[in-house]
């Protein structure tokens, strides 16, 4: 849904970092990438990951790291 991307989006730009991120979509089998080149986020802020494990759906979030 994008409301739900939308407000997931605002939540990582309000933690500003040095890691870049980007949404993978699972819709009808088929994975949308979805990039951010010029926006960041700080993956090691407990108090980011732990604003998105509130979020509706949150058993079908992930979060990868890769260098």
């Amino acid at each position: 849904d994008a409301q739900h991307i939308g407000e997931v989006h605002e939540l990582m730009r309000s933690f500003p970092g040095a890691d870049r991120f980007c949404f993978i979509v699972m819709a009808h089998g088929n994975a949308l990438q979805l990039d951010f080149p010029n926006e960041t986020t700080d993956l090691n802020n407990g108090e980011l990951i732990g604003h998105l494990k509130t979020l509706p759906g949150v058993e079908s979030v992930q979060i990868s790291l890769s260098t």
